[in-house]
């Protein structure tokens, strides 16, 4: 322990700890979403996940914080075995760089997922048009894209 001591080592388990316990509630939950996705029916399923977008965002977004605290982790144990001056030039500073990689892919895809909208569709109009979507707006629930856009609002008439 050079940099912080004995708290440094301590700080960094905890973050390791704290990151491997978001992996473990990633796992969990997609298992526990995907049995919840088999209990509704066919014809609920969009309004039903349409609804709970959020949660269903969970499984996407905990490893993510996870990569980033075990980045930070490994920073500090990096300070921790070599000195003060690796930890804070090379070990803190780089932890960001991890996450920003995974959203800066995230990104690179949603922008190809937003390009489908200008492919034409069979009848020259632009896919996004034809078909009711507008994809490449999400990041994380990328099936709410696929949720068809409403065209009128519903009148008293027709509900």
């Amino acid at each position: 322990a050079r940099c912080f001591g004995p708290m440094g080592v301590e700080v960094s388990t905890a973050l390791a700890w704290l990151s491997m316990g978001l992996y473990f509630i990633a796992i969990c939950s997609s298992v526990i979403l995907a049995s919840d996705v088999y209990g509704v029916p066919d014809e609920l399923l969009i309004q039903h996940l349409a609804s709970s977008r959020a949660l269903y965002s969970v499984p996407m977004v905990t490893p993510g914080i996870g990569i980033f605290l075990m980045a930070c982790a490994y920073g500090v144990d990096l300070g921790e075995r070599n000195g003060c001056a690796w930890g804070y030039t090379v070990g803190l500073p780089t932890a960001p760089l991890f996450p920003l990689a995974v959203v800066l892919f995230m990104v690179y895809v949603r922008s190809r997922r937003k390009r489908l909208n200008l492919l034409p569709a069979p009848d020259g109009s632009p896919s996004g048009e034809r078909y009711g979507m507008n994809l490449g707006q999400a990041y994380f629930t990328t099936w709410q894209d696929r949720v068809p856009v409403a065209t009128s609002k519903p009148t008293k008439s027709s509900q």
